[in-house]
């Protein structure tokens, strides 16, 4: 589904014209498809996935991962990372190794933090920093797992949910029908209340699904 389309739908479900909306209608199309994206990303993760492999450099404790040498933007969530052997290439001869997620809070106030363990344990600090502890003595191959943000919808034939997720395109027109009737009615809403509405029909939707796989899952920074 595409904006233009988008707007149509709610506006029809609502019995609107679109003249009252005319001036906010775009703005509230771009919240809308965030809100369901940042939801799909938390319940439903596999949808908007991708891998990203680089070299973590040796003796450093972390990489600033929106630096263009890593991933080159800011991540919505990072579910996972992996341990690659001499190469920046998954193969028959080169696979890749998860490594195991650690709480860097827990790490920073510990009397013995995790020294002396052959494989490398990650975290991911304030500003999407990515923590390799130990500290490598080379450079260390890695493929980090992890959800970009959402592009906004800047054109009428722009996707929802980056031409992604399609099962969830109409939760995007529900939660625009909400938020138009919202602002017709100028009723006052709770963000958190609003948000915690959305999560619970992308978790219902999200369980209905014969999903036999299950992925490593940092918390959110």
């Amino acid at each position: 589904m595409i904006r233009s389309e988008l707007k149509t739908l709610a506006l029809a479900l609502l019995n609107e014209k679109g003249t009252y909306f005319s001036a906010n209608i775009d703005a509230l199309c771009d919240m809308a498809n965030r809100l369901v994206y940042r939801a799909v990303a938390q319940h439903d993760p596999s949808h908007f996935a991708e891998y990203t492999l680089f070299a973590f450099p040796a003796n450093t404790e972390f990489v600033d991962l929106t630096g263009g040498s890593y991933l080159d933007s800011t991540p919505v969530r990072v579910l996972g990372v992996d341990q690659l052997g001499d190469s920046l290439t998954v193969d028959s001869e080169n696979s890749a190794t998860p490594l195991t997620h650690f709480d860097i809070g827990m790490h920073r106030d510990s009397v013995t933090p995790y020294y002396g363990t052959v494989v490398a344990r990650w975290a991911i600090d304030q500003g999407w920093k990515l923590h390799l502890s130990p500290i490598q003595g080379s450079a260390v191959n890695v493929r980090v797992r992890w959800i970009d943000k959402v592009p906004d919808m800047e054109s009428a034939s722009d996707s929802l949910l980056a031409d992604k997720a399609h099962d969830y395109h109409d939760m995007v027109v529900a939660t625009l029908q909400r938020l138009l009737h919202m602002v017709e009615r100028r009723e006052s809403y709770s963000s958190t209340e609003f948000y915690q509405w959305i999560s619970s029909e992308i978790q219902m939707s999200a369980g209905e699904r014969d999903n036999d796989y299950t992925f490593p899952v940092a918390d959110l920074y």
